[in-house]
């Protein structure tokens, strides 16, 4: 029902459309369709989307902060990136609807491929990226194809070519966000010389923590000697090749797979505890309101 109130403006609910004042001017709007509940449905909605993002974003700053040693330079926008990265892949899961959901119920394929910086796509300077072929009942295997090492050394920098080295760094992460660890498992160093570089595969020989998710990154390293033999490392947020090239879930029962005569190793280092991940309580939250706490999302 609508009136007309003293200063002439009609106010109130006609059919759908919706009459009010605002700022001495008569404003006429569409009512949303499905009334009250349908706004509440939405504003729920929002509200777990907006879970969802902080889940993805605390996931990211953990990927972020564990690989950091490895990637160096990194373009300005990889937070956002990456968070969203992670979401895309959380809306890839074929089972469970947002404020169910986490990086171990997600596809971990969307991250293939992912650059640390786009100024500089590790794609751009390695066309093939090395192959990770893993099997629960085999070793894990990182198979590098022959490349061009010329290109490599094409670094922005033209002055600086004769005083590099550059090496190939392929690292193996795990991570276990409802456990809250993250572990390096294993790091290759593998040297770039000038012209053609022959392939080699690389077989993994360490434990995978099970149930865990596992992140191998390729990136590559430019170092410069300086006097004494000493050289450093040049990467910076301009120049700075780094992607994931391989992520994959870890089967629970992984262990129970594996064949004794592997003789499979402890990786390189322990597991390191995630003190900042969030995104278990975010899903707690969720829970709670669901399960009557009319606060838990707010």
């Amino acid at each position: 029902m609508a009136i007309i109130n003293k200063k002439g403006f009609v106010s109130g609910l006609v059919g759908n459309v919706v009459f009010r004042e605002s700022e001495g001017k008569q404003v006429v709007q569409t009512r949303p369709p499905g009334g009250k509940q349908a706004r509440r449905k939405q504003t729920e909605e929002t509200k777990l989307s907006g879970k969802e993002f902080g889940l993805a974003s605390s996931a990211g700053a953990e990927v972020r902060r564990f690989m950091q040693s490895v990637y160096f330079g990194a373009d300005s926008r990889l937070d956002s990136r990456l968070t969203g990265a992670i979401r895309a892949a959380l809306r890839g899961s074929s089972t469970l609807a947002a404020g169910q959901r986490d990086l171990h119920d997600a596809d971990l394929s969307v991250l293939e491929g992912f650059e640390f910086n786009v100024n500089s796509p590790l794609s751009r300077v390695l066309p093939g990226f090395p192959q990770v072929h893993f099997e629960p009942d085999d070793l894990f295997e990182v198979e590098v194809p022959s490349f061009d090492g010329d290109k490599i050394f094409h670094y922005p920098n033209t002055s600086l070519i004769r005083e590099l080295d550059v090496t190939l760094n392929i690292v193996i992460f795990a991570f276990n966000f409802r456990m809250g660890f993250s572990q390096l498992i294993e790091c290759y160093l593998l040297p770039v010389t000038r012209g053609r570089n022959s392939g080699e595969v690389l077989k993994c020989d360490k434990v995978l923590p099970a149930g865990s998710l596992v992140l191998t990154l390729a990136s590559l390293h430019y170092h410069r000697s300086v006097g004494s033999g000493k050289n450093y490392i040049i990467n910076s947020k301009n120049f700075s090749p780094s992607a994931i090239i391989s992520a994959f879930h870890v089967p629970s029962n992984y262990l129970e797979h594996k064949a004794s005569s592997l003789s499979l190793k402890e990786p390189v280092l322990q597991p390191s505890k995630m003190y900042r991940y969030k995104g278990n309580s975010i899903l707690e939250q969720i829970r709670n309101k669901r399960n009557g706490d009319k606060d838990a999302l707010t």
